[in-house]
């Protein structure tokens, strides 16, 4: 019934050549006299495989390109080319990066129906797992059910028809969409009315009803149609006698008027006149009840099929690299079967002119990378393709609408997957990409995650056993020791989650080492990491595409030094976030802020050259917030502010603005820098000490010296009586004992220890000296009476007694003391 009375056929094969398609839809054309001739098919095939070949010259051109571009290094974004890496070409780069290539992790949401007081609504969930499992999917949805699908449903429709139950047939159909795309309320409520007509059509009174029908429209056919005849049966007397209006409602009875078509009735006036209409319409409510769920489900797939997938990751989270690989697989896959998608992997950087243009963006490129003509490209529409486009930040006009000016509705059997950082995107901005077909439901975004400590060890590993196996390159490390090495370092850890800042690491880590005798602390790295990428920045505006205004003031900013006006700018930002509050994040509204915000100098959007430089730093956007993509980064860009404060002595200095206590990151960072300092340039933290004693003004500087001379375990000045120092964080301090009196003599401030080393045995000639694991009862002489403070579970009282000799014992805090706050003494 299906080909002889509904004349249709079974579906064509993805990516069959449109001439051919419409070639064998003539020779099966239900008219004989519309069907070609036997005699012109063989000129028509030669024309359909000459055409076909030149296609496939073509695309053998832009495969070439493809693989340029692939291989291409855009911008330094796969890896940064430093330490060894400086005379590597783009291809080898790009072959490395493959070997070195980590899965990476990603999040997304996925919607769920969630019941609340008794109440179904709909609520997104959140969730991580594997990038590659998550784009396979995305790229494998189906738009339409398959041949084993319908087997599926089929089985199903049995089963519901015998149990009426329609959880067991939403489950089956949700199998059908993928895990970020189920059913949603509204998806279910279209469904549960196909499952009503589903019903209605398999009901037994159903064939009594198209009975009643055909006999009464042939009672006077010339008057009205069989279909107007079956709707207005629904709404007459005679359907109460079937008592039809207990079972469904008056809207999935009309079932059988809205799934009746011209060959249907065609096929009921005939089978009237013969002695089979029960059999035939049997088959035919069987067929019609099978295409309700047919067509709802292929409406749903078809409304509901992702075109747009946009992955977000931040400068060096490795989009291009994923982007690049994913490329490079699909290609393999589609080497011999034409039914794979065909990737194009596109740079969009270097496409000025192309981009976001009203034109047809996959044409034009078709025709420049791959000099292909109009009427090829026109029959490549009809072939399933994979449109990688890179680097959508990178393009000089990206506010413009990225799916209607470029028109992708042109390519029907298309998926795009476009890249960006998410600091170029607020949340409106994502309508951009949205597909003209279906809006927000065929739109799925997936954010790249850092690496995980488990990732770090693998791209580790797959590091050293690259370059141990390259003829001019040796390690004098191997992976053990890599990693053995990253975790001594302070917080590293976090900051090599980043692809591209891990394999800075690695490159210059072994040469830190060998640089000097003593153990490499934090800053040497972090020093040279911020180098690193300033001129990675650099590197990158340099290759693309920038407006010419834009063009001018990077090359004013390369001739007065790109890298100190972006360093300049981050300890500038990050010490405006620690003054005001002490923010990680900002907050900025670029519309009604502007002219009242502090914020305007370093967020705003009007000066190119601000522009241009906050571009260039390690910074997160996400809408109106801006952070650091680690808080150590602003930490130790705020202690490099306040060094360069040094310089001015005066009570506007930055280093007297705000109290460093409160952050135990900044002390550290300061401390090390303090360290590594010759002693002359160390005077002004002794200077604002001395300040103090007659000027309060000076008080946050004198406590932020301390507390930075103390970390740094520096001896200090011999007389501390008078200092202001208050909420000084007196920790991993080192003091003389006439230091140690007069330091107590300070009200409010810090002193955190967890034991105490007494060095010389005579301290104060204390008498009565104990120590126990609870307790520690100290009586000391002539101190100010009687004071007590906790040490953890400890308790120690400083009683007062006599003979207190003034020596130069020293009385040593240990570096490894914990925290422990005693308060204000």
């Amino acid at each position: 019934m299906h080909i002889c009375c509904r004349k249709k056929r079974e579906d064509p094969i993805e990516s069959t050549p449109s001439q051919y398609l419409e070639l064998y839809k003539k020779c099966w054309d239900h008219d004989p006299d519309n069907r070609p001739e036997t005699n012109l098919i063989p000129n028509s095939l030669e024309n359909i495989i000459r055409d076909e070949t030149q296609i496939g010259k073509g695309m053998k051109n832009l495969e070439g390109a493809q693989l340029s571009d692939l291989e291409s290094n855009r911008g330094g974004e796969i890896l940064a080319q430093i330490g060894e890496l400086e005379n590597q070409n783009e291809t080898h780069e790009f072959k490395e990066a493959l070997e070195l290539y980590v899965k990476p992790r990603g999040t997304w949401n996925v919607p769920i129906i969630k019941t609340l007081d008794g109440k179904e609504e709909m609520d997104n969930e959140n969730k991580e797992g594997d990038v590659e499992e998550v784009v396979d999917r995305f790229l494998t949805s189906k738009d339409k059910l398959n041949s084993h699908d319908k087997e599926i449903l089929e089985d199903v429709a049995n089963e519901f028809l015998i149990k009426q139950d329609n959880a067991l047939l939403i489950k089956t159909v949700n199998n059908f969409f993928e895990a970020e795309n189920k059913l949603t309320l509204e998806d279910l409520s279209f469904l549960n009315i196909a499952a009503d007509q589903f019903l209605a059509l398999k009901n037994k009174k159903a064939l009594k009803l198209l009975e009643v029908a055909v006999n009464e429209f042939f009672e006077s056919p010339k008057e009205r149609a069989l279909k107007d005849v079956i709707y207005n049966l629904l709404e007459s007397t005679f359907e109460k006698k079937l008592s039809l209006g207990n079972v469904q409602s008056l809207k999935n009875k009309r079932a059988l008027v809205y799934q009746m078509t011209t060959e249907d009735v065609k096929t009921l006036e005939k089978a009237s006149k013969k002695d089979i209409f029960i059999k035939i319409t049997n088959e035919l409510l069987d067929l019609k009840a099978k295409e309700v769920l047919e067509t709802a489900i292929n409406n749903l797939l078809t409304s509901k099929r992702k075109k747009v997938l946009l992955i977000l990751g931040s400068g060096g989270t490795g989009k291009s690299t994923f982007n690049r690989y994913l490329a490079r697989r699909l290609r393999e896959c589609a080497k011999n079967d034409m039914t794979q998608s065909i990737p194009l992997f596109i740079a969009l950087a270097p496409l000025e002119g192309l981009i976001n243009k009203n034109r047809d963006l996959i044409e034009a490129y078709l025709q420049e990378r791959g000099n292909l003509s109009s009427v090829q490209v026109k029959e490549l529409r009809n072939r399933n393709f994979v449109f990688i486009l890179d680097g959508y930040d990178e393009i000089a006009e990206c506010e413009r609408n990225c799916y209607d000016s470029n028109m992708f509705t042109e390519w029907k059997n298309a998926k795009i997957i476009i890249s960006c950082r998410p600091e170029y995107l607020d949340e409106a901005s994502r309508k951009k990409f949205w597909p003209k077909e279906n809006g927000r439901k065929g739109f799925q975004e997936l954010t790249l995650t850092p690496f995980s400590w488990d990732e770090i060890e693998q791209y580790i590993i797959k590091y050293a056993d690259y370059y141990s196996k390259k003829n001019d390159s040796r390690l004098s490390w191997n992976a053990d020791k890599y990693i053995q090495e990253i975790k001594t370092i302070s917080q590293i850890e976090q900051l090599v989650c980043n692809p591209v800042l891990l394999k800075i690491t690695l490159t210059i880590l072994p040469d830190l080492r060998k640089r000097g005798t003593s153990q490499i602390n934090r800053i040497v790295l972090y020093d040279e990491f911020i180098k690193k990428w300033f001129e990675r920045a650099q590197e990158r505006l340099q290759k693309i595409q920038l407006k010419p205004k834009e063009r001018e003031e990077f090359n004013r900013l390369n001739e007065e030094g790109f890298t100190n006006h972006c360093l300049q700018f981050g300890k500038e930002f990050a010490f405006e976030m620690f003054v005001n509050n002490n923010k990680v994040v900002v907050d900025y509204d670029p519309i009604n802020e502007k002219y009242t915000s502090d914020w305007e100098r370093f967020l705003g959007n009007t000066n190119l050259k601000l522009l241009l430089i906050r571009f260039s730093m390690p910074l997160f956007q996400r809408g109106n917030q801006y952070w650091f993509f680690h808080k150590s980064l602003r930490d130790y860009l705020i202690s490099c502010a306040l060094l360069d404060s040094l310089k001015d002595t005066s009570q506007a200095t930055r280093f007297n603005m705000q109290s460093i206590t409160p952050e135990p990151a900044i002390q550290q960072f300061l401390a090390e820098q303090v360290q590594q300092m010759p002693e002359y340039e160390q005077k002004p933290l002794f200077n604002f000490i001395e300040y103090s004693k007659s000027n309060s003004n000076f008080q946050i500087a004198s406590a932020n010296a301390i507390t930075v001379l103390s970390r740094a375990s520096i001896q200090l000045p011999a007389n501390l009586n008078n200092i202001r120092v208050p909420g000084a964080d007196l920790s991993n301090g080192d003091f003389n004992k006439l230091q140690f009196l007069q330091i107590f003599k300070i009200q409010n401030f810090k002193f955190r220890i967890s034991r105490m080393q007494i060095l010389a045995a005579q301290i104060f000639k204390m008498q009565n000296f104990k120590m126990r694991t609870s307790r520690a009862q100290i009586s000391a002489a002539q101190i100010f009476g009687v004071q007590t403070f906790k040490v953890q579970n400890s308790m120690i009282l400083i009683l007062k007694t006599s003979n207190l000799k003034e020596q130069d014992s020293v009385i040593r805090i240990s570096e490894s003391l914990s925290r422990t706050n005693f308060g204000a003494i």
